[in-house]
């Protein structure tokens, strides 16, 4: 090799290093610096809303939905929902209302941005938001919720809820199945890579079917599998006119777990707030507890009584009341 070629070889490589070092050493300071936190709240009133369509989108983080915020009362009365967020000041925060007829129309999360911006915002990885969000459970709920990276949490017993549709790229899915008289359709969840954990208050008749690419399956003796579907008890005694949840399960690397929930959730019992005895009960779907900066979710062992599951109570259960809603299945049992 001539001298003229080894001195282009060498400035080749050394203008290739630099450049490669320049990229790192931008990547390094655009991840790392600072971002911020930004804090917030909102409520939004009904509006003669009987139905809500809501539509949770986040970058990254975690998202909690239920009748309440944390460690809050249930909401109600001309609330239709309340939401507690913290997010990165660079990552703009999406919240609107809006009322058409009678459905009521929700986006909350992340602000859409254009496919360069988002990868750049992906690659910095701000402060991982957090979302908690409670819906008014007198209203039917259809819910969206769709997680780049981080975790969704629902728990849709206090919920009357007509189908939820969960998408993870990178993360968990753990959904506490609620009443199954109010369900329109079939409910989706689909985690790209990580876990998904189903669980499933017994006196609720649910048919789940399960498309998983690596990933384990665990399901207790409380569920049957035909080959196609996992059934439980509540399923299988299924009236004709009844109706149930359809669920399907999509996972491509990761686990998913199917649970019981016993004894099958309490109904909505009378709940005084922390104002004292004089001040007026608010509507609680569980005995009041402690406050907690978190919600707990409950831990189950293959069909067995979860450790913090609260007592039955006296009263009807909102998972065994009739509702008026019309709750025909797309792909209903015969």
């Amino acid at each position: 090799m001539s001298l003229v070629a080894r001195l282009f070889a060498g400035c080749l490589i050394v203008v290739t290093l630099a450049v490669f070092g320049a990229v790192a050493v931008g990547y390094g300071i655009y991840r790392f610096s600072d971002s911020g936190t930004v804090r917030g709240g909102w409520n939004e009133p009904l509006d003669g809303a009987q139905t809500i369509d809501a539509n949770v989108d986040v970058d990254n983080g975690d998202v909690s939905i239920a009748d309440s915020l944390p460690a809050g009362p249930t909401v109600t009365g001309d609330v239709a929902l309340q939401t507690e967020y913290r997010a990165g000041t660079d990552s703009p925060i999406a919240r609107s209302w809006r009322v058409d007829g009678d459905t009521g129309i929700a986006t909350l999360g992340s602000e859409p941005v254009n496919p360069p911006l988002a990868a750049l915002r992906w690659l910095r990885s701000p402060e991982q938001a957090t979302w908690d969000i409670g819906f008014n459970p007198q209203v039917r709920v259809d819910l969206d919720v769709n997680v780049a990276v981080g975790s969704a949490q629902l728990d849709l017993t206090g919920l009357s809820t007509l189908r939820f549709d969960v998408s993870i790229g990178v993360g968990d899915a753990e959904i506490i199945v609620g009443n199954a008289t109010a369900a329109t359709g079939v409910s989706r969840v689909r985690v790209g890579v990580g876990t998904v954990r189903l669980i499933v208050p017994e006196d609720v008749p649910v048919r789940i079917q399960v498309t998983a690419g690596l990933s384990d399956i665990d399901a207790p003796d409380g569920f049957d599998f035909d080959g196609t579907h996992y059934t439980n008890t509540a399923w299988q005694n299924l009236a004709t006119d009844a109706s149930g949840l359809d669920i399907v399960i999509e996972t491509g690397t990761g686990s998913v777990s199917l649970s019981s929930l016993l004894p099958a959730t309490p109904g909505p019992v009378e709940a005084i707030p922390s104002g004292g005895a004089d001040s007026p009960p608010t509507r609680s779907t569980r005995p009041p507890v402690a406050a907690t900066p978190v919600r707990s979710f409950p831990s189950h062992v293959d069909g067995g009584v979860p450790a913090d599951s609260p007592p039955p109570v006296a009263g009807p259960s909102p998972l065994t009341s009739r509702s008026p809603v019309d709750s025909s299945l797309d792909d209903r049992r015969r």
